[in-house]
This record gives structure tokens, sequence and C-alpha cells, in this order.
């Protein structure tokens, strides 16, 4: 009788492992409480490949945003706060801003200046549940 119980006891612990390890897995669990969901992508400039570039996801509602910065290559992830990876399900504003350095200032013993010109801006980016990937191509020089 007791081998019955160990095996329902042990039949109950791996069904409680498999029911927290799955949200963990499926990118809807944060120890935060809040229900985000991965965002990540590519932002192209002109074709290229575009780094060191801000990337914003506004909520329209004065909800959570949820922002990111590209690497070299131009991919981005986002998170909601510096310790919260992804963004909350919704429809979003999304703004790319180029961080342009003043090297002038710095040449002149200043620390330099970073600028932040808006490049690009789309009004309806929709986050859903579960891993999103979302490309952004921005074309500057339009001819």
């Amino acid at each position: 009788m007791r081998t019955g119980s160990r095996l329902v006891s042990g039949e109950i612990a791996v069904t409680l492992f498999a029911a927290c390890l799955f949200p963990m897995l499926c990118g809807c669990y944060s120890s935060s409480g809040l229900d985000t969901f991965p965002v990540s992508g590519y932002v192209t400039i002109d074709g290229k490949p575009f780094a060191n570039a801000d990337v914003i996801f506004s909520s329209p509602d004065g909800g959570r945003s949820a922002s990111g910065r590209t690497d070299t290559s131009g991919w981005y992830s986002l998170k909601t706060t510096p310790t919260v990876r992804g963004a909350l399900a919704g429809n979003y504003q999304v703004r790319i801003l180029e961080n342009v350095f003043d090297s002038a200032a710095a040449a002149d013993g200043g620390p330099g200046a970073v600028t932040k010109n808006e490049v690009w801006t789309e009004d309806d980016v929709e986050v859903t549940q579960g891993n999103n990937s979302i490309d952004i191509i921005v074309q500057k020089n339009r001819s």
C-alpha cells in the first residue's frame, strides 16, 4: 500500500512541476506578476542593419510600455522593466529613435552628447500571446 501512495505522490509532484514549468517555457511567466510575452526582431534602415537604435513600444491607453536597443546586426529584444523581458499583449505605437553622438562636443573637452532623432513610427502594432517576431523596415532615403 505504501508503494501505491508513493507513486501517487510522485505523480502529483510531476504534475505540479509540469504545471509550473509550462508557463515559463511558453514565455508568459514573470516573477514580477506581469503577463509578458517575448518580442524581438530586426530593424533595418534602407536595407542595412540599424545598429544602436532605441525601439519603443508605447501603449496608446497609457498602459505599460516596453523598449529595447538594437545591436550591431539590428536585432532587438523588448523589456517591460529592466528585469522583465517581453511586453504585455495588446496594441502599441512603435517608435524607432536614432542615437546620434555629438563628437564636436566631445572634441571640445566635453563629455559629448547623444541626441535622439525619431526616424520611424507606426501606430498599430500588435503583441499577441506567445512569441512575437516583429521585424521593422525603415526607408529613410526614399527615391
